[in-house]
């Protein structure tokens, strides 16, 4: 049988997570082929080259993120407000909106009391209160 992926990147970004699906693989007798890469595991040279293209991706993913928590932090030092909308705030951080801080105020005191937090979502959504990043209208509590 053949495990075909997109990418390599999208399958695995740690060599651990790898080395795991590539246990599996082998005692499924599974061979990995990317239509996007020119290797499979059919060669010990492909397995080789199929595992430093993760190191490569894993790399990538922190390269990236370090780029970003650099961007994000000079965004800040210069007074910016984040890029994204955090609940409880109008999308340009200038106020407190009141509906939803009632909502993370409710939510915590909850939790607090030490009811699941599995729980509190699932009453949130029985009364059509949003997730964080979804539209919201108003908040009916």
């Amino acid at each position: 049988m053949r495990l075909l992926t997109e990418g390599l990147d999208r399958l695995v970004r740690r060599p651990s997570a790898f080395e795991r699906l590539w246990a599996v693989a082998e005692r499924r007798r599974v061979f990995i082929a990317s239509v996007t890469e020119p290797v499979d595991s059919n060669s010990p040279i492909g397995i080789a080259l199929l595992r430093i293209l993760v190191a490569l991706a894993g790399m990538e993913s922190a390269t990236t993120g370090i780029r970003i928590s650099a961007q994000r932090r000079s965004e800040a030092e210069a007074g910016n407000p984040p890029a994204t909308k955090a609940y409880g705030h109008p999308a340009d951080w200038t106020a407190i909106v009141p509906d939803e801080a009632a909502v993370i105020r409710e939510s915590v005191n909850r939790a607090l009391d030490g009811e699941r937090l599995e729980q509190i979502a699932r009453d949130l959504r029985a009364r059509g209160i949003p997730r964080p990043r979804e539209k919201r209208g108003p908040v009916h509590h």
